[in-house]
């Protein structure tokens, strides 16, 4: 019975290391700004662990935010309104994302000629 016990002990705590590495790894991509690899490993993480979505899911929004913001700056105005909405499918009350989405929308309708496009992109920050 004890080295039953001690091999689901070891099970678990290999389990519970691997799970936060899996979030380290998620962290250290958004660290580097790799967005969309670290979207994937804090989905994957909330997948086994919904009930930290209050803690992982602010994560998941900034890493949606700044891949419009990489998005726009390169003038995929498309791509940037699918992920300034998506930052608003998850919290429909980030009003950032709002400005960012008619941003977008406006670069989508307006074109990259346009000055006002143009200056409102040049200063658009990263969430940190």
């Amino acid at each position: 019975a004890a080295s039953v016990k001690s091999e689901a002990d070891r099970i678990q705590k290999e389990a519970i290391a691997a799970e936060q590495k899996l979030l380290d790894d998620a962290n250290n991509y958004f660290a580097y700004s790799e967005f969309a690899g670290a979207v994937k490993l804090y989905e994957k993480y909330l997948t086994k662990h919904p009930e930290n979505v209050k803690q992982v899911q602010p994560q998941i929004i900034k890493c949606y935010y700044n891949l419009g913001v990489i998005a726009i700056r390169t003038w995929r105005c498309d791509t940037a309104a699918d992920y300034f909405r998506q930052v608003l499918f998850i919290d429909d009350t980030d009003n950032l994302s709002k400005e960012a989405l008619g941003l977008a929308r406006k670069c989508q309708q307006l074109g990259t000629a346009d000055v006002e496009v143009r200056k409102a992109v040049a200063f658009m920050e990263m969430r940190k």
